[in-house]
């Protein structure tokens, strides 16, 4: 396969018994509701592959020497493997496809890049957004 198939590419593999692949699961289905259909996640069941050496996806034969765990998620080039918490994992996944959701997210919280620190008061600066 070529590089130009690997980074158009969006795929979860996953197993039934993982409680991370469970809480992956329920994340990527809120996602993927987001995203245009040709930009979602495809999610793929590696039970079988995972246990007896089955192959139910051809995408597993093709990803199958780039991972060892589940979950596993390849968005193009990038592979996500793991994560410390769900919140993190959560916040690193909306942020690497927040710009193609359909409708934009908004939150008070984000940052905006229209702002600037400036002296006032006696104790120094102040962040201040427009």
């Amino acid at each position: 396969m070529n590089q130009q198939f690997f980074n158009n590419n969006r795929v979860a593999f996953m197993v039934d018994m993982c409680q991370h692949c469970r809480v992956w699961k329920e994340f990527i289905e809120r996602i993927n509701m987001k995203l245009p259909v040709n930009k979602r996640i495809k999610m793929v069941d590696c039970t079988y592959f995972q246990k007896y050496g089955i192959l139910t996806d051809n995408l597993i034969s093709l990803y199958n020497k780039h991972f060892s765990g589940f979950p596993t998620i390849f968005i193009g080039s990038i592979k996500i493997s793991g994560a410390n918490s769900r919140i993190e994992a959560e916040t690193y996944l909306k942020a690497l496809l927040e710009e193609e959701f359909i409708i934009p997210e908004y939150t008070e919280q984000k940052f905006n890049k229209d702002c600037e620190f400036i002296k006032r008061g006696l104790f120094g600066k102040r962040l201040v957004c427009k």
